[in-house]
């Protein structure tokens, strides 16, 4: 690599590091447009209201609410890994009832993911451990509560599991439980 190139490289790495907003940043304004998202989609003019709703348990408004947090998480990372092919939401509850925040005391339901990849890191993992957390942070400062434990539960399988409908591989084939694709490369 010329020396050229060396500064060329330095350059757009520090200029992807100085606009790169933090991962806590990132997760509040992701928590904002899920807000945003889905008082519009409810018809209300007023976020407060929304959060109200949330806190109460609201089906609509928690369905709505995780569906454009899944898709901006999908978003956010296909954006930091290369190697992340698709992202997929899946209902895991047993219910509709078993809903997002079912009781106003409880914790949100766990915002369930299959993150196919090309190949499986541990940089991925960590990526989705810190998003996790600033997540957690974000909603309990936006709908002024306790943070929960997790907001994630992310699965994680390669190519091998897709085509030998193995483990959450199976998922992406099922008849009965297929999951809904929120990003693809």
């Amino acid at each position: 690599m010329t020396q050229t190139q060396t500064q060329t490289t330095v350059q757009s790495q520090t200029r992807t590091a100085v606009q790169t907003p933090s991962t806590d940043d990132a997760a509040a304004h992701m928590i904002r447009k899920a807000l945003s998202s889905c008082a519009y989609k409810m018809g209300s003019k007023e976020i407060s209201h929304i959060a109200i709703k949330l806190r109460r348990g609201d089906s609509t408004a928690c369905s709505y609410f995780m569906y454009s947090i899944a898709g901006q998480v999908a978003e956010a990372l296909g954006a930091q890994d290369d190697n992340v092919q698709a992202v997929y939401l899946f209902e895991h509850d047993a219910t509709p009832q078993d809903g997002c925040f079912a009781d106003s005391s409880g914790p949100a339901q766990l915002l369930h993911l299959i993150v196919h990849v090309s190949c499986q890191t541990a940089a991925l993992n960590a990526l989705i451990a810190t998003l996790d957390r600033a997540l957690v942070q974000a909603v309990a400062r936006a709908l002024d509560g306790p943070p929960q434990q997790s907001l994630l539960d992310v699965h994680v399988i390669d190519d091998t599991e897709v085509t030998s409908h193995t483990g959450y591989g199976a998922l992406l084939h099922s008849l009965h439980n297929r999951p809904i694709q929120v990003w693809t490369r």
